[in-house]
């Protein structure tokens, strides 16, 4: 093979080398025998005392001179009735709403100021509450992640329960009331002129809608009354002039009249 032919040959293997494996470190002695009674004392079901006793060697230790008092306790397994479960409840949790969520617009203008009342805000409480402490801050009761969150929110922020839906936050429940007080303070500067428009629209339209039963119910008790005075002006009679029978006044506008009828020419006494 020629010097030309050996350099593309070279040229063609991979120089880039194959990732090594880690391999795992096999466990000393130690590890395998402390891995061993660990399991075996875990899952017995038998007296927990027995591997205990196997890993420290206490069958070829002294004992001591005292014995055990009466109705000392064992183990789990061995007198469970003295081993009650525990029961760990969470209260004052909250979980933050996820999803897609219609959320009112807040202007770059409105987050900042937001972020900076609340940052003095928080400075507020560390020196009303904390005045001789320099552990717990500003930043320690609200850190700027929080702020950063609350922030561009601001307008969905109502009360506790909405700031807790908002973001997790450890001191809620001792200062969300003034954190939700500051934020209204700060809306009522920045009124949501869309959230206007649609609620002036809302009253428009429910304005409209009680016009319209109120002229429905105008109409429902108006209804007999004209039905009774149609009925009044339908059984006015008069002599007629065939044989002495009567004849209702208003029969002439039954009908509509004839082109050859001058309305001129007609004269109707309602007397």
């Amino acid at each position: 093979m020629d010097r030309d032919a050996a350099v593309e040959a070279n040229d063609d293997t991979d120089p880039t080398p194959a990732p090594k494996r880690k391999s795992k470190k096999a466990m000393s002695a130690m590890e395998v025998r402390d891995r061993r009674f660990l399991l075996e004392y875990i899952v017995t079901t038998g007296c927990r005392r027995i591997p205990w006793n196997k890993f420290f060697g206490n069958a070829s230790k002294l004992a001591l001179p005292y014995p055990a008092p009466i109705g000392a306790r064992c183990c789990d397994n061995c007198t469970p009735d003295q081993f009650p479960v525990e029961t760990i409840r969470l209260v004052g949790g909250s979980r933050l709403k996820t999803g897609r969520r219609h959320h009112a617009k807040v202007s770059e203008e409105l987050a900042h100021e937001a972020t900076e009342v609340l940052k003095t805000l928080r400075n507020t409480i560390a020196g009303r509450d904390f005045p001789n402490g320099y552990i717990i801050t500003g930043k320690i009761l609200m850190s700027d992640q929080i702020i950063e969150a609350i922030a561009p929110r601001v307008r969905d922020i109502t009360s506790i329960e909405t700031l807790a839906e908002t973001v997790r936050w450890n001191w809620t429940p001792k200062y969300g009331s003034e954190v939700v007080k500051t934020i209204q303070t700060l809306l009522v500067r920045h009124p949501d002129l869309e959230l206007e428009a649609r609620e002036a629209e809302k009253r428009e339209r429910a304005f409209a809608a009680l016009q319209s039963l109120a002229q429905a119910d105008l109409r429902k008790k108006l209804d007999p009354l004209f039905d009774a005075c149609h009925e009044r002006i339908l059984s006015l009679t008069r002599p007629g002039g065939r044989a002495g029978q009567t004849e209702r006044i208003c029969q002439i506008f039954m009908a509509l009249p004839r082109k050859t009828v001058r309305l001129s020419c007609l004269h109707v006494s309602l007397s």
